[in-house]
């Protein structure tokens, strides 16, 4: 029997660090809002890659750094590297999300990590 072998693309280590430091995470982004995770959509892929490609929304309570965008919520998607960190199990808290770019169409924005800031 043959054992077939699967190569995935290794992906630069997180920029906040592991875990997350909100300093680091300040600096590093462009964008910096709080607010809510909601319309979360799972999709969750199994082996080779065993990662769970989420979709959501992030509806913003505070904005804190950059130019707010003319809407109240921002469309997010896990991603192999970017937007790598998946959801945690539960997300009913208030998170703070860094941003690395924003997109105008609302569907590749960027992430570089994000906080759990209140359950």
């Amino acid at each position: 029997m043959v054992q077939q072998s699967f190569a995935t693309k290794t992906c630069p280590p997180l920029e906040c660090g592991s875990p997350a430091d909100h300093e680091t995470c300040f600096k590093k982004a462009t964008w910096v809002a709080t607010g809510k995770i909601i319309n979360r959509v799972d999709k969750i892929i199994g082996k080779p890659l065993n990662k769970n490609f989420a979709r959501f929304d992030f509806k913003i309570i505070h904005w804190e750094k950059g130019e707010k965008p003319n809407r109240d919520q921002i469309s997010l998607k896990i991603g192999w590297c970017n937007n790598q960190r998946e959801l945690p199990a539960t997300t009913d808290g208030t998170f703070r999300f860094y941003g690395k770019s924003l997109s105008p169409e609302n569907d590749e924005s960027q992430f570089i990590d994000y906080l759990l800031i209140s359950e």
